[in-house]
């Protein structure tokens, strides 16, 4: 019995060695992930009852029903000295600015530890939420520079979550902001990969979905790598969501819920329409069952809990991150989800091809008349 026991925990052990952390495989251990977006524009800045939305599900009625999202990602775009911290043309006083806003007295994340004080106190239990923290893209100078800064910023992160007291709140790393790793790029991310697991600590990645880098995340260094399908975004067709579940299973990475209220695929009539597609693309090639998956994006998640009209698209969101979303819950929306987009796709043909062949007809004429 022993010596067929024994090359099986062999096995095991090799396999358990040799599997990154980043790998996605379904398991039950599930991390949702909330992108929270902090920068120069004022109106996305969360205040304490706007996190309430996000930390629990509250209902039609105003009543506090369940916790929700367990991790908040913080990250930024536009910088207050005109910069973005996406690009790299962020100053430094512009990625001191951003520490401020997230861990100063009145920043992001004493928002959130008021809101969740007082979610467990409703629910009569507590858990603990995780936290991530962006790394802006630095500014194009000598590698050695560019990763000083980095280097001095990750020091400032880490000295500010020692300064956080409350002991419900997880620090799980860093999110490299810039969603491609060009060659320009590709030396400074393995090191500054080298840098944060150095530390005890973990990168995250959200590339979009023609990113350079995304093949190679491994030998980059990256921990967890969700992949955007940019289905809401480009003008591509539903075959979008295939293509990437196949890419996502052959690399072994997860997935971002593309789910705001705005949408720039012109083959989608709303955003609405792309919210539901999205939500049957989850439900029809099991992403709920990938360990980690981040969401696009909280705040607003925010505007639909408090608009009435629109408090079924953030209860869908919820049931979709607890795990418990079904076909039933998008049924009736998805046939005209469907029916529009199909339709659309006809008048997107139509509107080219028209032209085409005129162009096409009066080439014929004229070619007729010059062999007459």
């Amino acid at each position: 019995m022993l010596k067929y026991v024994l090359p099986l925990f062999i096995l095991m052990a090799v396999y358990l060695s040799t599997s990154k952390s980043g790998e996605c495989t379904p398991n039950g251990s599930k991390t949702r992930i909330a992108l929270i977006y902090t920068d120069d524009r004022k109106q996305l800045l969360l205040g304490s009852k706007d996190y309430e939305y996000l930390v629990a599900y509250i209902d039609e009625n105003n009543e506090i029903r369940d916790f929700f999202f367990d991790t908040f990602l913080y990250l930024g775009s536009k910088a207050p000295s005109g910069g973005s911290y996406y690009s790299g043309t962020a100053t430094r006083d512009d990625w001191k600015w951003f520490i401020e806003k997230i861990f100063g007295p009145e920043g992001q994340i004493s928002r959130l530890v008021q809101a969740h004080r007082k979610i467990c106190q409703k629910l009569g239990r507590c858990r603990k939420l995780g936290v991530i923290i962006m790394i802006p893209r630095p500014p194009v100078s000598s590698l050695d520079e560019r990763i000083s800064v980095v280097e001095w910023y990750i020091d400032e992160i880490f000295q500010s979550v020692k300064k956080i007291d409350y002991d419900m709140l997880d620090f799980k790393g860093f999110y490299w902001m810039s969603e491609k790793v060009n060659e320009e790029d590709w030396e400074l991310v393995k090191n500054v990969t080298k840098m944060i697991h150095e530390k005890k600590s973990k990168l995250y990645w959200i590339p979009y979905y023609t990113a350079k880098g995304v093949d190679d995340w491994k030998s980059l260094g990256f921990d967890y790598v969700m992949l955007q399908p940019n289905f809401a975004f480009y003008d591509v067709g539903l075959e979008r969501f295939d293509e990437l579940t196949q890419r996502i299973k052959r690399l072994g990475i997860s997935v971002e819920m593309e789910l705001p209220s705005y949408k720039r695929n012109p083959r989608l009539d709303s955003w609405n329409q792309s919210f539901i597609l999205y939500l049957y693309a989850s439900l029809k090639y099991g992403w709920g069952n990938y360990s980690f998956i981040s969401y696009f994006y909280g705040n607003d998640f925010v505007k639909m809990a408090k608009n009435p009209k629109l408090h079924i698209y953030y209860r869908l969101v919820y049931k979709h991150v607890k795990g418990t979303l079904t076909m039933d819950d998008i049924n009736p929306y998805l046939e005209n989800a469907l029916k529009n987009f199909k339709e659309r796709r006809r008048q997107t043909y139509l509107i080219i091809s028209i032209p085409l062949l005129l162009v096409i007809l009066v080439i014929y004429t004229i070619y007729k008349n010059m062999k007459k």
